[in-house]
Order: structure tokens, then sequence, then C-alpha cells
């Protein structure tokens, strides 16, 4: 095997880590599997992460940038008509759940040890963030008449962020498949497809 960089080392093992902690959790996960997992010495990993919760905290935010740098591209795309660019949205977390599970349960593996409070602060940076792009791509909207201000938007963010974790969610449990495309979209249609007067 050629001899990595140190940033693709580093990812590798964030890549292997958020694998692992998605099968055992947080609790149950070692970082001789996460090492084996990233084909590299377990002592290598302590060269880039000083604990193994600051390994679990940057997988997070490694998650985490994933996510939002999707969100806000897919937004981006859709500024003019902000309805589609809801369920555009929801198809590609829908879609993304399908093909990848990883991420899924990597997300509620963190809900799950948000009693710790460097990975509750973690997880809640990531949510508000997360809450904070929809809830200015929702008032934009709903400044230039695009869509109906019957919602205030930090509440219909935060609405839109518990559905995405309802998707996680059926994944994890082998329900997700019960739902086509169409049907997921359609859950975030009553708050946007309202006429606007």
């Amino acid at each position: 095997m050629k001899r990595l960089k140190k940033e693709e080392r580093r990812k590798r093992i964030l890549e292997s880590a958020i694998k692992v902690f998605a099968k055992k959790n947080y609790q149950s996960a070692t970082t001789a599997e996460i090492a084996k997992e990233a084909e590299v010495s377990e002592a290598l990993i302590y060269q880039h992460f000083k604990s193994k919760k600051e390994l679990f905290i940057a997988s997070i935010e490694e998650t985490a940038a994933f996510f939002i740098n999707n969100l806000k591209g897919i937004l981006k795309r859709h500024e003019n008509d902000p309805v589609e660019g809801f369920k555009s949205v929801y198809r590609f977390y829908y879609n993304y759940l399908r093909s990848d599970p990883t991420l899924a349960k990597m997300s509620l593996m963190i809900i799950a040890d948000a009693d710790d409070p460097e990975i509750k602060q973690a997880l809640k940076k990531y949510l508000d963030h997360a809450a904070l792009i929809l809830a200015k791509a929702i008032s934009n909207a709903q400044k230039k008449k695009l869509l109906v201000d019957t919602f205030d938007p930090k509440a219909m963010a935060w609405l839109l962020v518990g559905n995405y974790n309802l998707l996680a969610l059926l994944k994890l449990i082998d329900s997700l498949d019960a739902f086509d495309e169409n049907s997921v979209i359609k859950i975030v249609e009553p708050f946007v497809e309202q006429k606007i007067n």
C-alpha cells in the first residue's frame, strides 16, 4: 500500500471511525477496531486524535459537514423556487439513506450519546447550523412572496430538521423502503404548498 499524506491518513481514519461508530456506537467501539478498519496502527490514530472522544467529535463534525454542504448547495440551486428546494433536500436525503445507511446510523448514534456535554455541544452546533440555514432560506422566500408566511421560519426550520431525523430513524428500523420518493417528499408539502394570497 502506498504511503498516504497526513491529511489523507486523517481522512481515512475519520471515514473508518464513522463506519465503526455507526455499527457499534461510541461506547462500544474501540480505537483498535477503527485502526483495523482504516488499515493503520492504533498508535497512528493517537497521533491525529488525543482520545476516542476527540475522534468521535471529529466524526460528528465530518458527518455534519457532509450534510450541511449538501443542504447549502441544494437550497442555493433552488433559491428562486424554494418549494422545489425543500423538496430536493428531502429527495437527496431519502436517496442517500437508501444508498448508504452509514451516516443515518451515525446521526442516531450521536443522539444516543448526547448526555455527554462535549458530544451534546457538537450535536447542538450541527443542528443549530442546519436549522439556521433552513430558517434563512424560509425567511428570504417569505420576503420575496415565494412562500407562505403562515409559519415562523425558525419553527418551520426545526420541523424540517426533525423530519430529516425521522427519515434516518425509518432507515435504521428498515422501514424507509415502505415509502417511495414521492411519498417522502410529500412530508414537506403541508408547510410549503399553501396558496399565497
